[in-house]
């Protein structure tokens, strides 16, 4: 028969189970988004490079890709993003698919889009377990399913979301566990040596799976540092200094192998944007603060004398270094332009903007929706809990998790992107709140059932407004068991346009070498909205000039992709030219671009205009034609279940245009004119227009064929010439379009010339 002491032990191991289980099936509320059919559609744009460095690192196993000549093409660049993150899921993954099978990448990119999810599944129980262990059982219930319903943890860890920040809570909830294990076992004067080991490792691993780790490295030591001032004994405090010097040496050593080395064209050898010489010497000058510290404290005893010992020996240190490495001064102001956003890319990224700011309109909608009601009152909550822990044995781990989760709260407040990790610490404080909420509540004389029915309806009314980011996937899993049509957001129309496009430039365009083997040259590249460049580069296997790196590869391609779609034709075909870029991708919206583009740009001629010329109201022309781009496909529309509505994406190709010349009377105006029709069946007109010099000849450059060219767009039989009212045809092949041979011309009106 089974004891009650074996049936809490079950109910305890049932308990981190379900919460697990719960935690996936709400990640994966939006699946049916993410399987659309054959391809796969991440939630996140940069999930279509961590494919493909996943994908490179399976095939190269145990490489990575360190060099891609698919990025910021023709140079090639380094991608900015550590390899932990994509190196352990190749090493994961590579278990359940093989290169040598046919099929293998879409199989790995249906397992992959499950990984965000069981990280994100896995992070609440870690955290209900550290709530659980340090400030009881009530906290650890309620840290727990709080952070499985809070929608901003939520949208980093659903499926779908394949990206470096759907582990980073994972690892910064390691970072406070193992923190506030060595805290415990420092308060019980046990060994804490072991502890002290972990917690160097997390460090480095938190820096290691994203540079952006280092603010969480940095909030947790400022807490440490505090703990240590403060203990009363002189020996003890010299003991812990030992240990956190041992803690940073331990990281050092961790994070060097990765870092040390590496050469970052657009930044120095000393910048903490990416891996680089920095979080070596970072660990190693903490390390070396806090062994003068455990030799210089020695009987000092209270806050002052520590901080003033403390503060000194980093002042001295900093100061040395500065002096020694002066590049110093540039890591720390690419850290301060990249946290406020100085950067022009920065600033246009959504992650990168503030709370309370959606498209430069102050709202509190976003803040609510992400980090519930309680996001709202956080600051007044985390001093009211801060207060209440005088006196208490545990008060210091407390005290550290309040002060972590303000920390996150308020850079949250400057960059969104730390909704992961600002999430756990609202989970903390509110497993708190519910401890002290249950103590006030026991001692006022309530009933345990009642007062925690009173504390679970508080907490549903808390999350409530966190609801309707998982409504879509629940409306949709209904009209999918009732064979209804699915409801989908305009961003996601957008999207799927986007990879449309790069699965029809993947099909009709002709391959270039190196997606899998970087030391090959690609033949050309593709120029286009810096946010389509990922699902460019992985599902149209294509490289680009821009991607959503943005300029942090460097300002040189960005600067070159915004200037390529401001400027005319004339003026830039030839850098296109000798850059190699064959194709160039047009969009209607100019958001992608610093400002509006002038009426006869390469940005408006393509898209708006198709390539032909515009005319005034007077019937001159206003914008001439393109000669050296031709519209090969376009895709469907942001509502793609409507076949009239406007692509939201053209694609053209860049050719030298066939060089057609001809006689007619001098001075006299030649109409030409092609019939098309697209890939999507919509017929349009090829028009440009020429004169007739002072000797009788035109020369007009053509960049269609009608004789060939590219299977996914019809023309008309023959280009249309037309004189006046004298008519001609002409037959022009792709050979000539391709290499701009000379092709002769109609001749017309020539009677004039009599």
């Amino acid at each position: 028969m089974l004891q009650s002491g074996d049936a809490t032990r079950a109910l305890r191991r049932l308990g981190p189970l379900a919460l697990f289980a719960t935690a996936l099936l709400v990640r994966a509320s939006g699946w049916r988004d993410v399987y659309t059919g054959a391809s796969v559609m991440p939630v996140d744009p940069d999930s279509w490079y961590h494919l493909r460095r996943i994908a490179y690192g399976i095939a190269n196993f145990p490489a990575m890709l360190e060099f891609d000549p698919y990025l910021s093409f023709p140079h090639g660049a380094r991608p900015i993003w550590t390899p932990v993150f994509d190196g352990c899921a190749a090493a994961l993954l590579g278990l359940f698919v093989r290169p040598q099978d046919p099929g293998w990448l879409p199989r790995l990119e249906r397992l992959a889009m499950w990984l965000p999810a069981l990280l994100g599944a896995a992070t609440v129980v870690a955290v209900a377990r550290t709530a659980r262990r340090h400030f009881g059982a009530t906290a650890g219930l309620a840290a727990g399913w709080s952070l499985c319903f809070l929608s901003a943890h939520f949208w980093y860890t659903q499926v779908g979301f394949l990206d470096h920040h759907s582990a980073e809570g994972l690892i910064v909830a390691w970072l406070l566990a193992a923190h506030l294990a060595w805290m415990a076992r420092e308060e019980s004067r046990r060994d804490a040596w072991g502890s002290s080991l972990v917690c160097g490792v997390t460090m480095a691993a938190t820096l290691a799976t994203w540079t952006g780790g280092l603010l969480h490295v940095a909030l947790v030591e400022l807490g440490v540092e505090l703990f240590a001032w403060t203990r009363s004994d002189p020996a003890h405090a010299r003991g812990l200094a030992w240990r956190r010097a041992a803690a940073y040496a331990v990281a050092a050593v961790c994070i060097a192998p990765l870092s040390l080395g590496n050469v970052w064209p657009q930044w120095g050898r000393l910048t903490p944007v990416v891996l680089s010489d920095f979080q070596p010497w970072l660990f190693g000058s903490a390390c070396v603060v806090w062994l003068g510290c455990a030799l210089a404290w020695r009987d000092r005893r209270g806050v002052g004398p520590r901080l003033a010992i403390f503060a000194a020996i980093g002042a001295v240190l900093a100061l040395a270094l500065f002096a020694v490495r002066p590049e110093l001064r540039d890591g720390v102001g690419d850290a301060w332009q990249w946290l406020a956003k100085r950067e022009t890319f920065q600033a246009e990224v959504a992650e990168s903007q503030p709370l309370f700011f959606d498209s430069g309109h102050f709202t509190l909608v976003i803040a609510v929706t992400r980090l519930s009601l309680f996001g709202l009152v956080f600051p007044f909550a985390a001093a009211w809990l801060a207060w209440r822990q005088r006196g208490r044995p545990e008060r210091a781990r407390v005290w550290l998790v309040l002060w972590v989760s303000a920390g996150l709260y308020a850079v949250t407040l400057l960059q969104k992107r730390f909704f992961d990790t600002s999430s756990l610490g609202i989970a903390f404080a509110l497993g708190l709140l519910a401890r002290e909420l249950a103590g006030i509540l026991r001692a006022r004389g309530v009933a345990p059932r009642r007062a925690g029915l009173a504390i679970a309806a508080l907490f549903v009314l808390m999350l409530l407004p966190s609801l309707p980011s998982y409504t879509r996937g629940a409306v949709n899993e209904w009209n999918a068991w009732h064979g209804e049509k699915l409801w989908v957001t305009g961003a996601f129309g957008f999207d799927r346009a986007g990879l449309e496009l790069a699965e029809a430039i993947a099909r009709a365009t002709p391959p270039t070498r190196g997606w899998l083997d970087p030391r090959q040259t690609p033949e050309y590249g593709v120029l286009a909205p810096w946010f389509l460049g990922h699902v460019i580069e992985y599902a149209g296997r294509r490289p680009t000039v821009v991607d959503n790196f943005g300029d942090d590869l460097g300002p040189e391609s960005f600067d070159f992709a915004e200037r390529a779609y401001q400027s005319p034709e004339p003026e830039i075909a030839g850098e296109l030219a000798e850059r190699r870029i064959r194709y160039v991708v047009a969009h209607r919206f100019p958001s992608f671009l610093a400002s509006e583009p002038a009426p006869d740009s390469l940005f408006h001629a393509l898209f708006a205009l198709d390539g032909s010329q515009a005319l005034d109201q007077s019937g001159d022309v206003r914008v001439p034609a393109l000669e050296r781009h031709r519209l090969v496909f376009e895709t469907l529309g942001r509502d793609f279940g409507d076949a009239q509505a406007s692509p939201v994406f053209k694609l053209f190709e860049r050719v030298e245009g066939a060089d057609v010349s001809g006689e007619a009377a001098p001075g006299r105006r030649i109409d030409v004119a092609l019939a098309l029709r697209t890939n999507r069946g919509r017929s349009l007109v090829y028009e440009t227009r020429v004169a007739a010099d002072g000797e009788g000849r035109y020369r007009v450059r053509l960049p269609y064929a009608t004789d060939g060219g590219p299977a996914t767009l019809t023309t008309a039989p023959y280009y249309r010439f037309a004189c006046g009212s004298e008519v001609r045809g002409l037959i022009v092949g792709e050979r000539a379009v391709e290499e701009g041979l000379p092709v002769r011309g109609p001749d017309l009106c020539r009677e004039e010339n009599r």
